[in-house]
């Protein structure tokens, strides 16, 4: 991937022109996602935060694309410079998911439309690849049957999810933290929980923080059965979108989302980076089950 920042000699960018020979699916889906969050949420202040996918194509055998530029900084370069941004960061961020969800939330029953693609397309795609763990297909199946029995014919409230709303992909205020746009949008999808936005930029980012994966601050929740106090203030607001799911299935959900886009991403790596990767953040959490 080559990222270009566009713009007059003097003066700021104006628009951001990236160009990938791999990555023409994702840029292509991220274009796509934009252009109809900004159809669906017409009437909301959403479209502020939003790129403007101004153009598109293929050139040399590069895909490109043509996106407005957003202003500010991402917010991982922002803490860096001034650590005491974290809090109003996770505040902003937050709140920009939350309007992402209230803008395109719908309330449904779960049904089996939403346990296939929560649960069970997740589960057989880990079922196929090679886990370093005992009995891991069994550990899968009895994850799939508590995430089924545990979601199954909730009311619930579901909309668009970014997919990866990490410290990376916010664009701050490098002065006040505030969110100014959000960025990379190629694993978001409709018709799912506000929970994965939210636990991923909290608990991604203890992870972060803490120079761990994600799966060890996974299995610390588990097994202390309390969510951090951060977690604890991002989702409190909009727990009645999920209604009587329970925290546990929740973070479980979440977490077998994410590790389900990681794998499919890594079909290209090496093994041994893909096991030592799986070890740490898809063994351990099901050893903790």
């Amino acid at each position: 991937m080559a990222i270009v920042p566009v713009g007059p000699q003097e003066g700021p960018p104006r628009a951001l022109l990236r160009l990938s020979v791999t990555g023409a699916a994702r840029l292509r889906s991220e274009g796509a996602v934009v252009a109809e969050l900004r159809r669906t949420a017409a009437a909301q202040d959403l479209d502020r935060i939003l790129p403007v996918r101004w153009s598109e194509g293929w050139h040399g055998g590069w895909w490109w694309c043509l996106d407005s530029w957003l202003e500010g900084v991402d917010a991982a370069t922002a803490l860096a410079v001034d650590p005491r941004l974290r809090a109003p960061v996770l505040r902003s961020g937050a709140a920009a998911a939350a309007m992402l969800h209230r803008a395109t939330a719908v309330p449904i029953q779960v049904g089996d439309a939403e346990l296939h693609d929560w649960v069970d397309q997740h589960v057989e795609l880990l079922q196929s690849v090679r886990l370093p763990v005992p009995r891991a297909a069994d550990r899968l199946a009895a994850l799939q049957v508590r995430l089924r029995r545990g979601l199954a014919g909730r009311e619930v409230r579901v909309g668009w999810a970014h997919g990866d709303l990490w410290r990376g992909n916010l664009r701050v205020d490098p002065a006040t933290g505030a969110v100014t746009g959000l960025i990379d949008w190629d694993c978001a999808a409709p018709r799912q929980l506000p929970a994965h936005d939210l636990l991923h930029l909290v608990l991604y980012g203890l992870a972060v923080d803490r120079g761990v994966d994600l799966g060890t601050v996974i299995v610390e929740v588990l097994r202390t059965h309390r969510w951090p106090s951060e977690v604890e203030a991002a989702i409190a607001p909009q727990r009645a979108a999920w209604g009587d799911v329970e925290d546990e299935d929740l973070l479980l959900l979440y977490w077998l989302r994410h590790v389900g886009l990681i794998a499919a991403q890594q079909r290209d790596y090496m093994d041994h980076s893909r096991l030592v990767w799986r070890w740490r953040n898809i063994a351990q959490v099901l050893l903790a089950l």
